[in-house]
């Protein structure tokens, strides 16, 4: 089992090293929101993504792993989603 974790850390830590950064911004609370409102909100999702394709079921557990450069330019948004967020 400890291989396994290992391996799977080593990937999860390589494709984060890879995430390109372009220096336009950070909307952490926007892409929270599309979050919630895409893949949480599972019985009124009304987007037309196929959440059977990533695995999603309703009576599952969400979680949601936020990688930023900790400059969100949207901090009302960010506090609003945050707080949803945490309820659900």
């Amino acid at each position: 089992m400890r291989k396994i974790r290992a391996v799977y850390n080593d990937a999860v830590g390589q494709m984060i090293e890879e995430i390109e950064y372009s220096g336009r911004g950070t909307k952490t609370g926007h892409a929270l929101k599309w979050v919630r409102e895409t893949f949480m909100d599972l019985e009124n999702n009304s987007s037309d993504i196929e959440l059977s394709n990533f695995g999603l079921r309703s009576d599952s557990r969400k979680i949601i792993v936020v990688v930023t450069d900790g400059k969100a330019q949207d901090n009302q948004i960010l506090a609003e989603e945050r707080k949803r967020l945490l309820k659900a």
